[in-house]
């Protein structure tokens, strides 16, 4: 099950950077360099790489893309137990400081990332791949984690935000499905799973051929991108996000929860269609949470998040908003006046040009933080096959592709949990 990788190779890459990299730090080269057997044999879809000289830290990203829809009908919960026994094992096999190891399941796709010191980082990334790949699963950590999760399950007994995430994404998907189920299983699911069933299920999900390897930060005194394709012995087609497909859904559906709860959440979801830029999307997204997150705050909210998902079918945006009782049709309403009137507020070029260098800003500040960029850098490789140059792709956009985008997404499916006040409407 050993991925075919360069393992301790990878330091004559670091060690040969000056060499063999002179592009600026947005260039992406496509070809290896001629000393790189091993990295043209190194048994993932991809793995790339980029170098900051001036960071004080390197991060080790690998992401598999598959999540808890893939968690067997009687066993939710076991791609988080068998991600989290895998960050325990890494973790436990580094030194004290010199690294973290941090693990994301969720529906679509297993992030793991090594944070570390620049000294350390090969030791991370042998830690994480062996972790994923090659030790056996450890049961004393597989124990832990069980109890852990176990123990959050105790702790949110009975709290209705959990009622209604499960809820959410069951409108999105079909009645039953298993990708619309809670990431981390129930009580009972995360109770039943053996230490068996989780190398089981390793072998059929943690497939070194359908995974993607960055490394970024200090590993070179050269600043650049490099990209290495799959082997001939690996890679394949990028899982995440279908392209070439229509919007999951046009028509629009509308759910009222009644619960007695202090407050309400109200869901939103829109079907992108897969010709909308990823670069595009994002800003969409930023622009969205900026508007539904005023200064000052509006006192009858407790937030709202907009998120980018992938689903089997597609990509979606999700709007989360928690507010007042009171304020819950208000609220109804004017998220979907926000989204209606987006690309209206962005006509005038001189204001979309002011937004666009705010969103350059936020987003490259994000990317600063090498965990940040080598996570990107992954999911633009598994969505696209290739890692996005943002700000060139940030300054492209246009006033009108706004409009153009979120004209284009389906029908809203909304959901709204909360008390019934009389004030419904429907």
């Amino acid at each position: 099950m050993a991925a075919a990788r360069p393992g301790r190779l990878l330091h004559g890459l670091a060690l040969g950077l000056a060499c063999a990299w002179s592009a600026p730090a947005t260039a992406q080269i496509v070809s290896p360099p001629g000393d790189s057997a091993a990295f043209r044999d190194h048994g993932f879809l991809s793995l790339a790489v980029s170098s900051h000289p001036w960071s004080t830290l390197v991060a080790v990203t690998l992401v598999i893309p598959r999540g808890s829809a893939e968690d067997p009908d009687e066993l939710s919960g076991a791609a988080w137990l068998l991600g989290e026994a895998v960050r325990s094992r890494a973790e436990r096999s580094l030194d004290v400081g010199e690294a973290t190891v941090t693990v994301e399941v969720g529906r679509a796709q297993t992030v793991l990332q090594a944070l570390a010191l620049p000294s350390a980082w090969e030791d991370a990334y042998d830690a994480l791949l062996d972790a994923a790949f090659r030790d056996p699963i450890d049961g004393n950590a597989v124990e832990r984690e069980r109890a852990s999760l176990l123990a959050v399950f105790r702790f949110e007994s009975g709290a209705p935000v959990r009622e209604f995430e499960v809820e959410f994404y069951g409108t999105l998907s079909r009645r039953g499905d298993r990708w619309g189920r809670d990431p981390r299983g129930t009580p009972e699911s995360v109770g039943r799973i053996t230490r068996g069933d989780l190398e089981d299920l390793r072998i059929r999900v943690y497939r070194p051929r359908e995974a993607v390897v960055t490394v970024a930060g200090a590993v070179g005194s050269e600043a650049g991108v490099r990209v290495f394709p799959a082997g001939s012995e690996a890679g394949g087609t990028p899982r995440l996000g279908p392209r070439g497909r229509a919007p999951m859904w046009d028509d629009d559906d509308r759910r009222h929860l009644v619960r007695e709860v202090t407050n309400s959440w109200i869901g939103v979801a829109f079907a992108v269609p897969p010709d909308v830029p990823r670069t595009l999307l994002e800003f969409i997204r930023h622009r969205l949470e900026e508007e539904l997150n005023p200064e000052p705050a509006d006192p009858d909210l407790f937030g709202s998040q907009v998120r980018i998902e992938e689903l089997p079918g597609g990509t979606v945006l999700l709007i989360e908003t928690a507010v007042l009782p009171e304020a819950q049709r208000r609220w109804e309403q004017r998220i979907a006046g926000t989204i209606e009137r987006l690309g209206e507020r962005h006509r005038d070029p001189g204001s979309f040009r002011w937004h666009r260098r705010r969103f350059r800003s936020v987003r490259l500040t994000s990317d600063g933080a090498p965990e940040a960029e080598g996570l990107r850098m992954a999911l633009d490789l598994l969505r696209e096959g290739r890692v996005r140059d943002l700000a060139t792709e940030v300054w492209a956009m246009q006033p009108e592709q706004v409009e153009q985008a979120v004209d284009a997404f389906g029908g809203p499916r909304v959901l709204v949990f909360g008390p019934d006040l009389g004030q419904d409407g429907r």
